[in-house]
């Protein structure tokens, strides 16, 4: 029997539009993919609250958690984090292996 494997990617985007995706882990399964996710999650949460960002927006789903963060003082809108985990298909887990 197999198991699903699963990818955790981070997605971030600023208010100047640059857009950045990161794989975080490969191949791994559901409950581990959740944990790293949601590990990831509030080391970015961390380094956003010492920049002077607080999460204004916050969304937790089984598959995703998005942050958008503002800056403290001024409360415009500075930063949303996506991370989610992403299923991967058989032919792609061959292909990683």
């Amino acid at each position: 029997m197999m198991f699903p494997y699963y990818k955790v990617i981070a997605f971030v985007e600023t208010q100047q539009g640059e857009t950045k995706e990161k794989i975080i882990k490969e191949n791994v399964t559901k409950k581990t993919a959740k944990k790293l996710m949601l590990a990831n999650s509030t080391n970015v949460n961390n380094e956003r609250i010492q920049q002077g960002e607080v999460p204004y927006y916050i969304i937790v789903r089984d598959k995703h958690i998005e942050k958008r963060y503002a800056n403290v003082n001024t409360k415009k809108e500075t930063i949303r984090a996506v991370h989610y985990i992403k299923r991967i298909s058989f032919l792609e887990m061959l292909n990683i292996r």
